[in-house]
């Protein structure tokens, strides 16, 4: 019984830790989407202004 859950509890701190991971991944990618997006919009507005600026 005791080595049961001895057991359980390591899964669930492996559970934990894949989760605590897996957060901060996603954080990152969220932190990483919102810069992408932040870079596209002003390589958008470049362009638009030297495309009119060429008319």
């Amino acid at each position: 019984m005791i080595k049961t859950l001895k057991q359980l509890i390591n899964v669930l701190w492996a559970i934990e830790k894949d989760l605590r991971v897996i957060a901060s991944n996603t954080k990152g990618l969220e932190e990483l989407n919102t810069v992408s997006q932040i870079d596209l919009d002003e390589a958008t507005k470049v362009i638009h202004a030297t495309s009119h600026d060429n008319v």
